[in-house]
């Protein structure tokens, strides 16, 4: 056992694969069926249907990341950051390179949107992997 005082909440591989799943179907259904009945009825979402996919992409990519990676490479909240940057780093080049993509503003802050609900589910308690509770014992 842990013998913090603080609770620690384990993150194990079951909510792992849910939260992972959760934001690739919220991404899915925002960018599949969300995205082409907003602009085909021309309805004003305030970029929702631009943005969605990005603020879905960061917490689902951070978790699947979890899945394959049982350490943390920085820090529970570093890696956040981390992520969050190289994002924003491959949308910035995508202004400049050609074949990367199309550079859009809306989406770096989709990407920061993104980051900020992933912190929050991470920084809501102290989360650890259930891989480094068993090491610890």
């Amino acid at each position: 056992m842990i013998s913090n005082q603080k609770k620690t909440k384990i993150l194990s591989y079951r909510s792992i694969i849910f939260y992972s799943l959760f934001f690739f179907l919220i991404g899915y259904f925002l960018n599949s069926w969300f995205r082409p009945y907003v602009f085909s009825n021309g309805i004003k979402d305030y970029g929702l249907a631009d943005i969605g996919n990005n603020i879905s992409f960061v917490p689902g990519v951070y978790f699947l990341l979890r899945l394959f990676r049982q350490k943390f490479m920085f820090g529970i909240i570093k890696d956040i950051f981390f992520l969050t940057g190289v994002l924003i780093l491959i949308e910035l080049l995508s202004a400049f390179v050609n074949g990367i993509g199309t550079f859009d503003f809306k989406d770096i802050v989709g990407l920061i949107i993104g980051a900020g609900i992933n912190y929050g589910i991470m920084k809501n308690k102290k989360i650890i992997l259930q891989t480094e509770v068993e090491q610890q014992n």
